[in-house]
């Protein structure tokens, strides 16, 4: 038996380049997100693995490494905040 009726083709409420943009974005996002949380952590694999190394180090290098490992992994969890948030199409 044939079939009398055309496969339709299903329909997208946006253009394929906006789709594709999207997830061209989302992919370089999610890296994005993993490289800040594994930068983030060297400083405790370089404290697990000398710790006499860490310790003879000056207090205000110390405190700087923790400061920028905590901005970098308030920075990840901001961009996974807004990833998602609708984005406003103009």
């Amino acid at each position: 038996m044939q079939e009398t009726l055309e496969r339709a083709e299903p329909e997208s409420t946006g253009s394929s380049e906006t789709m594709v943009d999207q997830r061209k974005r989302r992919w370089t996002q999610t890296h994005t997100i993993w490289l800040l949380l594994v930068i983030s952590l060297l400083p405790g694999a370089v404290i697990g693995l000398d710790r006499e190394f860490w310790t003879t180090l000056p207090a205000g290098v110390r405190a700087a490494t923790y400061l920028v490992s905590a901005a970098l992994i308030a920075t990840a969890c901001g961009l996974i905040l807004s990833s998602g948030k609708p984005q406003d199409q103009s």
